[in-house]
């Protein structure tokens, strides 16, 4: 892809746009929904100053989404409510887009989509801010935008569409208009329409509304389950019980849903049904049978809501059967097993990720051993970029709405060589009182909520840059690698803290290094003190990544990288010349899990092989970003 800048102009159909900044990092592009096979650009129209959004596929999905398709959805939704925005989309291609295409640095836009950008608050904001008091919703208001919604989906099933991610990151709420605005549509089901080579057999959809595990977004039937739990949120956003449980981005974690039909159900089941008796009787019988289903077909229509909003569907709904009066229990803990690594990050279930950073003196010379080459970044500075990337988009994942960061995620990063100290509190970069009892204490062992990140960045880059007034860096005189000792620092660190994260997706360390050991220890020892320590979603992982080009795995660079690469596994031979320190570092890499794997291989890195090490390379930073952000990830 072309590089692109703040400074970066495209013309496009005769109107010019800008790159807008990013609202943490200033001097970056802004950019969302990184990972997977788009990422989506905010642009600003040079001369009436208003805004877009940019949708560019990634090279090898350029073609997954076509021209076809594109008009085939927009005729189709115009006239739909929550949809009609469709009208204002420009699909860039070659034979309509000549002009662009004629400098060659702009063929990164081929099959992008030009669209408007969306102020709009979502469902988590709106909660948020009736959960402070800084707004109030009337009940014809929220029943308004409930219907909006209701008439959206209801016509979108109606003509044999599915969206395939109906969840409150994909809904807009227009508070003055009372009405939805409906994103991501790129993907939806149809059967004029073929299938997109991202969305799974199994287990797509965003957490806490899809149906199962077991079931595909891919469906005719897809959107009946989730329209049914983001209805019940809408209509019960003044509940206090709700506000009181819901989490920050999401009401029920996927834990819930799947324990739905458990005896006594959750607690946050029970409660949504009882919020629902409250509201409309035909609502929580609607509600129950959504639950009580056993597969999604027999999930009741989108059009059986019609019965609470008497508006829309041109086809008179069903009488729904009489249903049980629906009993609150009181909350009680989950006893499902939950599987291995499958915990995604929210904000009641924060994950830790711990970067454990080599800062001996090699990780201070230039990308290379051969020559001296001032052209190459230093070591230190590759290792810098990728910590900054993993970040960036967990961040982006974790915008709620605006600059409202999900505290879905704790950043912890280690510096070490002959000894080891957490950088956060090393460098004073945190406030040492947060309010927060939980976070106050992490904070004393160097780990801080994802929200802390933007106010510290600058503070981390300045250190892996001039590092002179500090003593961790290369002017000291000890500036071995000791990486043993820092393994068994990093153990104390999360045997201490672990307790916090058993409900949450296991503690990642990623251990970024030019690979060579001074200490003359067995790092397996710790290595394996380290992994053995879980949550109940699995033990803790922890990959390395190889900073160091004459060292790199065989295979690991190049364009045909994506389908050729099956991962560093027992029979990867390395190159170069510190070869020892690769096959050393390969015995200190946890084996990767299939989620991570099947993450990795959905984005086009489909030669991965099972048995496959958590073992990156550090030339390669956007197969650490998908590993990372991806498997991690709430949502898709």
């Amino acid at each position: 892809m072309s590089a692109i800048s703040l400074k970066t102009t495209l013309t496009i159909r005769g109107e010019s746009y800008t790159f807008t900044a990013d609202p943490f990092w200033p001097e970056e592009v802004f950019v969302n929904a990184t990972g997977g096979r788009a990422s989506v650009y905010k642009l600003r129209h040079k001369t009436k100053r208003t805004f877009f959004a940019l949708k560019v596929f990634k090279p090898e999905f350029q073609n997954s989404y076509t021209k076809e398709s594109f008009t085939f959805i927009q005729q189709q939704l115009l006239d739909i409510p929550g949809l009609s925005w469709v009208k204002d989309r420009v699909f860039i291609c070659r034979e309509d887009d000549s002009e662009l295409f004629k400098n060659k640095e702009n063929m990164y836009l081929n099959h992008a989509i030009l669209m408007p950008w969306f102020d709009f608050p979502k469902l988590a904001e709106v909660r948020e801010n009736i959960r402070q008091k800084r707004i109030t919703i009337s009940t014809d208001q929220q029943f308004e935008i409930a219907q909006n919604f209701f008439q959206s989906v209801g016509l979108l099933e109606q003509r044999g569409f599915a969206h395939g991610d109906i969840a409150a990151s994909n809904v807009l709420l227009d508070l003055d208009k009372r009405t939805v605005v409906i994103i991501d549509i790129e993907d939806m089901y149809h059967n004029s329409l073929q299938q997109p080579p991202l969305v799974f057999e199994t287990g797509s959809g965003t957490a806490g509304y899809r149906f199962s595990s077991t079931y595909s977004s891919w469906d005719p039937h897809a959107d009946r389950f989730a329209t049914a739990i983001f209805l019940a949120e809408l209509l019960s956003i003044n509940n206090p019980q709700i506000l009181q449980i819901s989490g920050v981005d999401t009401y029920f974690s996927q834990i819930d849903i799947e324990s739905r039909n458990l005896t006594p159900a959750p607690a946050k089941i029970t409660a949504l049904l009882g919020a629902m008796k409250s509201f409309d009787s035909s609502a929580a019988q609607i509600l129950h049978r959504a639950f009580e289903a056993t597969e999604l077909a027999k999930v009741p229509e989108i059009r059986a809501w019609d019965a609470v909003f008497q508006t829309l569907i041109v086809i008179p709904p069903p009488a729904p059967p009489v249903v049980p009066e629906i009993e609150t229990v009181e909350e009680t803990a989950l006893t499902v097993r939950p599987t291995a690594y499958q915990r995604p990050a929210n904000s009641e279930h924060p994950t830790l990720l711990v970067f454990l950073l080599d800062l001996s003196r090699s990780m201070f010379t230039y990308n290379t051993l051969q020559t001296q080459d001032d052209s190459a970044p230093k070591r230190i500075k590759v290792a810098a970029d990728i910590i900054g990337k993993v970040i960036r988009g967990l961040t982006q994942r974790s915008i709620v709405s605006g600059n409202m960061i999900s505290p879905r995620y704790h950043i912890a990063v280690v510096g070490y060589h002959t000894r080891s100290a957490s950088m956060l509190r090393f460098d004073r970069l945190l406030p040492t009182s947060t309010g927060d009892a939980m976070h106050d204490d992490l904070i004393k062992h160097g780990i801080a909520p994802l929200s802390y990140w933007p106010l510290i960045s600058e503070s981390f880059a300045q250190f892996t840059t001039d590092n002179k007034t500090i003593s961790m860096g290369p002017n000291n005189n000890e500036g071995e690698t000791h990486t043993t000792q820092a393994l068994e620092h990093v153990y104390r660190l999360l045997s201490k803290t672990i307790h916090h994260y058993q409900d949450s997706h296991p503690p990642y360390v990623m251990h970024i290094t030019d690979g060579a050991n001074n200490d003359d220890k067995d790092p397996k020892v710790p290595f394996q003190k380290l992994t053995s320590l879980s949550t109940n979603y699995g033990n803790v992982l922890l990959s390395s990544v190889y900073i160091g080009a004459d060292g790199d795995m065989a295979g690991a660079t190049g364009s045909a990288i994506k389908t050729r690469w099956a991962g560093v596994n027992d029979g990867t031979e390395f190159v170069g010349t510190r070869e020892k320190w690769a096959n050393y570092l390969r015995t200190i890499s946890s084996r990767m899990p299939a989620q991570y794997r099947s993450t990795l291989r959905a984005a086009g890195y489909s030669g991965i092989e099972e048995g496959a090490y958590m073992f990156f390379a550090g030339s390669n930073p956007e197969m650490i970003e998908l590993a990372i952000n991806n498997a991690m990830a709430t949502g898709k």
